[in-house]
C-alpha cells in the first residue's frame, strides 16, 4: 500500500437522525472531555446535560459507495465533533476561551481490532491556545521532574488540528 493511500480517507457528515441513533458519539465526547479534565465533575456535576452536538464528520477509508450508516460502524475511523455547552475546558498545556455559547471541537480516533474485538480510543480537545508550558511532576522525594512528549502533527481538516 502506498503512503498516500494509507492516509487518504473519505469524509461524511452525520445527519441528525444518525446522531440520535448513535449515542456512542456523545459518549466519545464525554470521554475526551473527562480524559483531559478529571476535575470537571467537581466544578460542574451536570456538564454532560449542557453539551449540544452541532456537527459530526466521520473519516474512514471506505469509498463513497458505502452508506454513511455503515461508515459509522467502521473498524478504523476519525470522528470530528463540533459542540457547545462546555464553559471552561481544561487540557494540559492549553488555554481556552471561556463561555457556554462558544463552539468547540474534539477529535476522536477509534480503532477496533478485528481478531480480538478490542477497541482503542484516542481523543483531543481542539481550539485551545498552546501555552508551551509543560506540566511539572513532583517525584516522591519532592524534586520536580519535567514530562516531555513529542507531538505528531498531521494536516488540519475543517479547522481541526489532527495532532493526536
Amino acid at each position: 500500500m502506498k503512503f498516500e493511500e494509507f492516509f487518504r480517507g473519505t469524509f461524511s457528515s452525520v445527519n441528525r437522525s444518525e446522531l440520535e441513533a448513535n449515542y456512542w458519539i456523545l459518549t466519545y465526547l464525554v470521554l475526551v472531555i473527562y480524559s483531559h479534565d478529571k476535575r470537571i465533575l467537581t466544578r460542574d456535576r451536570h456538564y454532560q446535560s449542557k453539551l449540544e452536538i452541532i456537527n459530526v464528520v466521520i473519516e474512514t477509508r471506505a469509498d463513497d459507495s458505502v452508506p454513511s450508516k455503515d461508515r459509522l460502524k467502521a473498524k478504523s475511523a476519525h470522528v470530528y465533533i463540533t459542540f457547545k455547552g462546555l464553559s471552561e475546558p481544561h487540557a494540559p498545556r492549553h488555554s481556552f476561551k471561556v463561555g457556554l455559547h462558544l463552539e468547540r471541537r474534539a477529535i476522536v480516533r477509534r480503532v477496533i481490532c478485528e481478531s480480538t474485538g478490542a477497541m482503542s480510543l484516542l481523543g483531543k480537545l481542539c481550539d485551545g491556545k498552546f501555552t508551551g508550558k509543560q506540566r511539572s511532576v513532583t517525584s516522591g522525594s519532592g524534586d520536580e521532574a519535567q514530562s516531555s512528549k513529542k507531538a505528531r502533527t498531521q494536516p488540519s481538516f475543517l479547522g481541526y488540528d489532527r495532532s493526536i
